[in-house]
C-alpha cells in the first residue's frame, strides 16, 4: 500500500518570508480548531463501533473539529508514517482518539469526548493557521500556509501536513467498509518540519505536491496544524478541500 502511496511524491516545502506583525481586532473571534487522531484498524472489532462515534462529534462541529484516521498495524490501510505516528503517542491499543495531542481516550463516551472538545473551542487561540492561494496545475498542488503567533513564548514546534482521503471504500475482518479522513501520506514525512516562529512573528510557508495522474481532487484534503513536540499539544489546525 505504501509502495502505492508514494507515487504521490515527490513534494517541496518552501520557507518563504518571516516578518514581524502586531495583532489585530479583526482576529479577535477566531477560536482555536481542535485536531481529533483516531488511530483505528480494519481487523479491531471495537474499532468498528468507535469509528462511528468519532464521525459524529465530527459532524457535529464540522468547521471547528478535524478528524484525521491514523489506520495501524498491518490493517490493509495503514503505512510506515502512520505507524511511527502512534509509536510517537506510545498508543498501545486502539481504537483510541488522540484529542490535539494532549488526552488519550481509548476508548471513550461521546459526553466525554464533547466536554474536552468544548472547553478546547472555548480557548483563544495561540497560533492563527491559514491555508491560501490553492492551486492544481498538471497534477502539482502547490498552496500557501500562514501561521500567525499570538503566543508569549519561544516553542518547540513542528508543522504538520497531511494528504487525507476524505472516504475510503474497503473491508477488513471487522466488517467496516467504508472509513473517512484516513490519513494517505505526510508531507514530508511523519516527523514533520521544525519551525522557529517567535512571539508576534508571521510565518508564510509554500508547499508543492506532486500527484498521479489519476489523482480525483474532490477525493481529497490536505490538513495541516501545528504541534509544540516537548508537549505533543497541537495549538491549532486548518483543512482544506482539493
Amino acid at each position: 500500500m505504501k509502495n502505492k502511496l508514494k507515487l504521490l511524491l515527490p513534494f517541496s516545502i518552501f520557507l518563504l518570508i518571516s516578518i514581524s506583525f502586531i495583532y489585530s481586532s479583526h482576529e479577535e473571534n477566531i477560536s482555536r480548531k481542535v485536531v481529533l487522531e483516531l488511530f483505528t484498524a480494519t481487523w479491531c472489532g471495537p474499532c468498528a463501533r468507535y469509528g462511528p462515534l468519532a464521525d459524529k462529534i465530527h459532524d457535529q462541529f464540522p468547521r471547528e473539529i478535524i478528524l484525521v484516521r491514523n489506520q495501524v498495524w498491518q490493517d490493509g490501510l495503514d503505512t510506515k508514517e502512520t505507524n511511527n505516528r502512534a509509536n510517537f503517542y506510545g498508543i498501545k491499543g486502539v481504537p483510541s482518539l488522540v484529542i490535539n495531542g494532549k488526552y488519550v481516550i481509548h476508548p471513550g463516551y461521546y459526553n466525554e469526548i464533547l466536554k474536552i472538545v468544548g472547553d478546547f473551542l472555548n480557548e483563544k487561540p495561540l497560533y492563527i493557521i491559514k491555508i491560501e492561494d490553492l492551486k492544481i496545475i498538471n497534477n502539482k498542488v502547490s498552496f500557501k500556509i500562514k501561521i500567525e503567533s499570538l503566543d508569549k513564548k519561544t516553542r518547540n514546534l513542528k508543522l504538520f501536513v497531511i494528504l487525507s482521503e476524505n472516504l475510503v471504500h474497503y473491508e477488513g475482518r471487522n466488517g467496516e467498509k467504508e472509513h473517512r479522513f484516513v490519513i494517505r501520506d505526510y508531507i514530508p514525512d511523519e516527523r514533520g518540519t521544525s519551525l522557529k516562529i517567535n512571539p508576534k512573528e508571521l510565518l508564510e510557508i509554500m508547499v508543492e505536491y506532486n500527484l498521479q495522474r489519476d489523482f480525483s481532487p474532490n477525493k481529497f484534503s490536505i490538513v495541516v496544524f501545528l504541534q509544540d513536540i516537548s508537549t505533543k499539544e497541537i495549538f491549532n489546525g486548518e483543512k482544506v478541500q482539493l
